[in-house]
C-alpha cells in the first residue's frame, strides 16, 4: 500500500508502497524520485513543512532489522534518534512506526 502527502499543490509527496526505496515529489509541473537513506525501506511518510519531510524506514533483515526515523530538508537525510521512547528492535521482533 502506498502513501500520499500533500501540502499544497505544489507539495506532494508519494510513497509507492510499504517497502519503497525511494519517495516521489511533485512540485506542480512534474514528479521527480527522490531516494531514500541507503539500504532504508520506506514504511511512511510525512512533511511538515515544503522543506522538510519525515520517514519511517526499516533496514536489514530478520534479527538485524532495525526501525528508524529519518528527516529530509531536501538536501538529504538525517537519522533521527527516538530518544528511547520505544524498546529497541531485538531477535524477537522490530518496532514498526507509521505516520
Amino acid at each position: 500500500m502506498g502513501q500520499i502527502e500533500v501540502l499544497d499543490r505544489t507539495h506532494v509527496w508519494a510513497l509507492p508502497s510499504g517497502d519503497a526505496t525511494v519517495a516521489w515529489f511533485f512540485d506542480g509541473t512534474g514528479w521527480r524520485e527522490v531516494p531514500l537513506p541507503d539500504g532504508v525501506l520506506g514504511l511512511a511518510i510525512g512533511a511538515t513543512s515544503p522543506g522538510t519531510l519525515w520517514a519511517v524506514g526499516a533496514s536489514g533483515k530478520g534479527a538485524q532489522r532495525a526501525t528508524g526515523l529519518f528527516r529530509s530538508d531536501g538536501t538529504g537525510w538525517t537519522r533521527v534518534s527516538f530518544g528511547g521512547v520505544f524498546p529497541a528492535d531485538d531477535e524477537e521482533g522490530w518496532v514498526t512506526a507509521q505516520g
